[in-house]
């Protein structure tokens, strides 16, 4: 029983609304995905706004803001002069919580275009499939559930460590504990999550775009063979054999997904207007995705240059400072440290999704 259930979870997805329905259930509950996935008579799915949502993620974001408001005004440990630990803490906190309440908030003014970013990706396979090309959705699916898994045991792994150098810094202070959670461990989870949300949406891109290059080069293979079908060139030429389907079928149709025969279709002018229709259609949801991502990005970036320079300035001073200057050294905060750390790993993954969407879109030009 236990395992059927197992199985059922694991099953194929049959759509893209499917393949992200983990990451969406976990971006709904943490304020980043304002809309509701809704199921139309057909048995289409499609993403529609709500209010409800909405307003569950305004109050998210007000108390995030509040949380760090009151940390500011009526913290227990206020702020000292000299304590570089203190003070970088504090700058961590603040950054961390607005970089969160910016990606709820800009989140709920984008989620139109991001409605409109998956009505054009189920359109766009749909395109796929008149064609016979297969999109490996459970690729997708399973990649989706693995990063969830390691991302909630990162944060998992940091609350403890939280729990334990809190305990050892400010007693049984349940309030302590509360505020480092609002202003440091949530809005991290809210942060990666959001940086998770652009990289995936951005793979689904590359994946489409990875998909239309494959069989391009498949239809240039295929009109260059002797047994091209009819319609491809001036001379009627007789189809292929059967058990040239047989390979073809074996070689485009086997688990890799990637496109199958070609010589299932045999009206070219059908076929370059749906290759020009879903490269325009491509096109303009890369487009819409940095524009519902721009703000978020531009500030994630600003914050993790801030962060990775002062960290490797701490770091540098305390490795150049000799064993008669120890007390004279500024203290290394490793929690900032791995947030810093953590920043550029995320820059990292920004910079690789984008370079490698960019060369399939070079490719396909």
């Amino acid at each position: 029983m236990f395992m059927a259930k197992i199985s059922k979870f694991f099953k194929d997805p049959c759509d893209v609304y499917s393949a992200i329905h983990p990451l969406f259930n976990v971006c709904t509950l943490f304020g980043l995905a304002p809309y509701s996935l809704i199921r139309l008579e057909n048995g289409k799915k499609i993403f529609k706004f709500a209010w409800c949502p909405l307003f569950r993620n305004a109050l998210l974001a007000l108390i995030l803001l509040g949380s760090l408001t009151f940390h500011a005004v009526y913290d227990l440990f206020p702020l000292k002069e000299g304590d570089l630990k203190q003070n970088l803490r504090y700058v961590q906190e603040t950054f961390s919580s607005l970089l969160s309440c910016c990606a709820v908030i800009f989140g709920c003014i984008f989620a139109l275009k991001i409605i409109e970013v998956f009505k054009n990706i189920e359109e766009v396979d749909v395109s796929f499939r008149s064609l016979a090309v297969w999109v490996p959705y459970k690729n997708l699916y399973v990649r989706i559930i693995l990063h969830l898994v390691g991302l909630l045991l990162i944060v998992v792994t940091l609350t403890l460590d939280f729990v334990f150098f809190a305990s050892l810094e400010y007693g049984d202070h349940i309030y302590s504990f509360f505020i480092t959670f609002m202003t440091i461990i949530l809005p991290y989870f809210i942060n990666l999550l959001m940086e998770l949300q652009y990289c995936h949406y951005l793979n689904i891109l590359r994946i489409r775009y990875k998909l239309l290059n494959e069989y391009l080069e498949t239809l240039v293979q295929e009109t260059k063979c002797p047994n091209v079908i009819e319609g491809w060139t001036d001379d009627a030429v007789p189809t292929i054999t059967t058990n040239k389907k047989k390979e073809k079928k074996e070689v485009f149709g086997s688990g890799s997904k990637v496109p199958k025969s070609m010589m299932a279709i045999s009206d070219p002018v059908f076929i370059v207007d749906q290759v020009a229709a879903l490269h325009i259609k491509l096109t303009d949801t890369a487009h819409m995705i940095n524009y519902a991502f721009c703000v978020q990005q531009l500030l994630r970036i600003t914050v993790a240059f801030i962060s990775i320079v002062t960290a490797l300035f701490l770091v540098a001073i305390n490795f150049n400072k000799s064993s008669s200057q120890k007390d004279d050294k500024a203290p290394l905060d490793y929690f900032f440290t791995f947030w810093a750390f953590s920043n550029a790993c995320e820059v990292m993954a920004i910079v690789w999704i984008t370079s490698e969407t960019c060369e399939e879109v070079s490719e396909n030009i």
